[in-house]
């Protein structure tokens, strides 16, 4: 059971999200040096192995976060400026629970559990929409594949 990882609701600037998206080679790695929760990283097919990108990828070994070449073009897509570098992890903005806590939470509201579980969603936007959908039609929380 420890290959899933737990969240629950928490209401972040007016609207619930489950990542961010950090830009940019060195916004990556000083993210991955001080051990922010980071979901997955995505690299341009063509981007090099400059020494920023090796450590990157070495930081991202040490951490167990996968590490995925997509194309330039899809990056160019999820980015909000133009100096992401074919660089974009994206970051947990999520707390996360433990199992026996998100359980709680149902028990405490005396309503029988109800939660949504999810495997291989790729697309942050797919996770936003599933995520809304299932606080819309009530759920307790979100128990997501690591």
């Amino acid at each position: 059971m420890n290959e899933y990882i737990y969240c629950q609701f928490v209401l972040i600037s007016n609207e619930r999200r489950m990542a961010d998206i950090i830009e940019g080679r060195n916004p990556v790695i000083e993210a991955l040096k001080t051990g922010r929760p980071i979901n997955k990283v995505l690299l341009a097919r063509n981007i090099g192995l400059h020494s920023a990108v090796a450590e990157i990828l070495h930081l991202s070994k040490s951490r167990r976060i996968p590490v995925e070449y997509v194309e330039r073009r899809y990056i160019d897509k999820l980015s909000a400026t133009s100096s992401h570098q074919g660089v974009i992890a994206y970051a947990s903005i999520k707390e996360y629970v433990a199992l026996e806590d998100l359980l709680t939470i149902s028990s405490e509201k005396n309503e029988s559990p109800f939660y949504c579980i999810l495997d291989g969603i790729e697309d942050p936007q797919n996770l936003g929409a599933i995520i809304r959908t299932a606080e819309a039609s009530g759920t307790h929380g979100v128990i997501i594949r690591s």
